[in-house]
């Protein structure tokens, strides 16, 4: 007899927690999930909206500087998230002296890919060429990173208990 979904689903069991792209699903639904065009159009939308608030809130309040926009998780298929990002810069008409881009990016492979789209787009964009990248993990206490983020932006699936560790991620 087949065992119904919903008696796998309503178990009460804790499951192990896995390392992200643990298993080929988790790696193919992560791709398809990266496929989605609206929904980085949408992000690029509602980036904009919050740099020019943030931007004229930090002015009228006198602060100097600027405002620091953290991409959290920003290596593989999530660089099109900082490719939303610097679009949503652009399209709210700020510069390198209002924004400065940070990737935080914890796995080695998409640290270096990260690394590698940066010096290909520098040559054409200055957000890229500026584009800060640190090699990280950000649950750790003492990840290095120089700003503190005035907005933090990120890609990760899930919820607690997940295998992308978001809010284990976003809280550290």
């Amino acid at each position: 007899r087949g065992v119904a979904l919903v008696e796998i689903f309503a178990s009460p069991e804790i499951r192990p927690e896995r390392e992200s792209g643990s298993s080929e699903n988790a790696h193919n639904l992560q791709l398809a999930f990266n496929r989605d065009s609206v929904k980085y159009e949408r992000y690029k939308d509602a980036f904009v909206k919050a740099l020019i608030v943030k931007v004229l809130e930090r002015r009228n309040e006198g602060v100097e500087g600027p405002l620091v926009l953290t991409v959290v998780g920003a290596g593989r298929g999530s660089q099109r998230l900082v490719n939303a990002c610097i679009e949503a810069i652009k399209e709210a008409d700020k510069t390198t002296e209002d924004i400065k881009l940070v990737a935080l990016e914890r796995n080695e492979n998409a640290f270096i890919s990260m690394n590698e789209k940066k010096k290909r787009e520098a040559r054409s964009c200055p957000f890229w060429s500026k584009l800060q990248i640190v090699h990280c993990d950000m649950r750790r206490k003492d990840a290095s990173v120089e700003d503190k983020a005035d907005i933090m932006v990120s890609d990760f699936l899930g919820s607690f208990g997940d295998d992308k560790l978001s809010p284990e991620c976003l809280d550290g």
